[in-house]
């Protein structure tokens, strides 16, 4: 059924693709591989627009195809599986979130609002419905759309950035309503001397002013990150991260 897919897309042919993709799904088949035939299939749309066979409103076409054979159909799966998980009985239950392909940077303001948030704000809410506490491990640069944050529950969520965004923005925006893990900068890890990480950390914490902040490397610590410098992250959590009641 994958030709028939890719053929049902590359010919714009609405029905006949979400048909095709429901009964695949009522089948038991993988959905990452109804994904993969999807995008096949808009590979072929985009060979005939280079082609000049298609026009704009050809592709305009084929994306909303896409949206509702995948997005909308994977949403749903996701959900689903989110509604049989439990939390961990140990730590904070608290589960990864990613969306780092995603980010504000790396997508125009329109497309951000029709194919990002509306997908993410469910799976959010989904995740806190069971009890779950959604680490939003969002590198790149989200700073343009922190304000969005504020539409998220109030102190049911943690932001885990890489450094990239605007922390001082995310405090006046948001940080009333979640606590911010991060985010010491993968790159100073590895580059950077003791005493930049140490600066860094004090920095984070003035910012905060010693609360709702969890200091640990922005996204992981890098396989190059130096022992010293590591030693000077946790020992600089330790001299600057006071507890202000």
């Amino acid at each position: 059924m994958s030709e028939q897919l890719e053929q049902a897309l590359s010919d714009l042919e609405e029905g006949t693709a979400l048909k095709l993709v429901q009964e695949r799904l009522d089948s038991g088949d993988d959905p990452m591989t109804i994904v993969a035939d999807c995008r096949e299939g808009m590979a072929r749309v985009g060979k005939r627009y280079e082609d000049k066979e298609y026009y704009v409103s050809d592709l305009i076409m084929a994306a909303e195809i896409f949206k509702q054979a995948v997005m909308d159909v994977i949403l749903e799966e996701t959900l689903a599986a989110i509604k049989k998980t439990k939390p961990s009985a140990g730590g904070i239950g608290g589960a990864w979130l990613g969306g780092w392909r995603s980010a504000s940077a790396l997508v125009a303001p329109k497309l951000w609002d029709r194919f990002v948030w509306p997908y993410l704000v469910p799976i959010v809410n989904a995740m806190i419905d069971q009890g779950m506490i959604p680490i939003l491990h969002w590198d790149q640069d989200w700073t343009r759309d922190l304000a969005r944050l504020q539409e998220l529950p109030a102190k049911k969520c943690i932001l885990n950035p890489d450094g990239m965004t605007d922390m001082r923005k995310f405090k006046e925006l948001a940080s009333d309503r979640m606590a911010m893990l991060g985010d010491v900068p993968a790159s100073l890890l590895a580059a950077g001397t003791p005493d930049d990480v140490r600066n860094y950390v004090r920095d984070r914490v003035e910012l905060f002013e010693g609360k709702g902040l969890l200091i640990c490397p922005g996204c992981d610590a890098p396989i190059d990150a130096k022992v010293e410098n590591m030693e000077a992250l946790v020992q600089a959590a330790y001299d600057y991260g006071t507890i202000r009641s």
